[in-house]
């Protein structure tokens, strides 16, 4: 059984690609904490759900929207690039 933030985070679908973390932020191009948001969910997910370490993540910030959206649209990249290692959950993978 999971814990902690699991939960909340289970339900984010990660972008595998780069081309995922684009539409991400296409999706969001008129609200910017929005896509402050859903970047900084990307690493949320990567962190709570696949147990990526997070010395190996960009820091989510919570400070100035701009701000972390350059610099997750800066760092995202080479986490997707790296790929996920799938989580496993009473014996199956998740999505």
């Amino acid at each position: 059984m999971r814990c902690g933030k699991y939960n909340d985070f289970v339900k984010v679908v990660p972008c595998r690609t780069v081309a995922d973390l684009e539409a991400l932020r296409a999706r969001h191009a008129d609200d910017i904490k929005a896509c402050a948001e859903a970047l900084r969910d990307q690493t949320r997910v990567r962190l709570h759900v696949y147990k990526v370490k997070a010395a190996d993540l960009p820091d989510i910030g919570s400070g100035n929207p701009e701000v972390a959206v350059a610099r997750l649209i800066a760092e995202l990249p080479a986490v997707v690039a790296r790929g996920l290692v799938e989580a496993l959950v009473g014996g199956r993978h998740l999505p």
